[in-house]
């Protein structure tokens, strides 16, 4: 039935599998679009704000709530794409979008909110 003499069939090597996109890299995505809105809600309520006569201790607690939110929600994706970009089979490509977009929002977050306070304190009558 089968002669020897020939040579085994070549089978070709199966297609490499599809690297999974990793869940922390994803994670971390959607952190830098969650805080991208929440950076957009927080300068759309500061704009409400100064357009309007509303003050008091409530508006300064919601402002401070969202200046918390976006804090811990960048620096929490700028750690999920870090770690998911140690992740060995995984493709990086959401993690290394997460990792940008967070250590962007995070550094222009962080200087805006350095300009305000500066800006408020040169503001100040002593």
């Amino acid at each position: 039935m089968y002669d020897s003499s020939f040579p085994p069939p070549v089978v070709p090597p199966p297609p490499p599998a599809a690297s999974k996109h990793s869940k922390l890299g994803i994670i971390s995505f959607i952190l830098a679009i969650v805080s991208i809105l929440l950076v957009c809600l927080f300068f759309v309520f500061a704009y409400w704000l100064g357009s309007s006569s509303v003050s008091g201790g409530g508006v300064t607690v919601i402002g401070w709530v969202f200046i918390c939110l976006i804090s811990i929600a960048t620096v929490i994706g700028v750690v999920l794409g870090i770690v998911a970009l140690t992740q060995k089979p995984q493709s990086k490509v959401f993690a290394i979008l997460g990792l940008v977009f967070n250590s962007l929002i995070l550094i222009g977050f962080c200087l805006f909110m350095l300009f305000a306070v500066f800006l408020a304190a040169s503001m100040m009558s002593y």
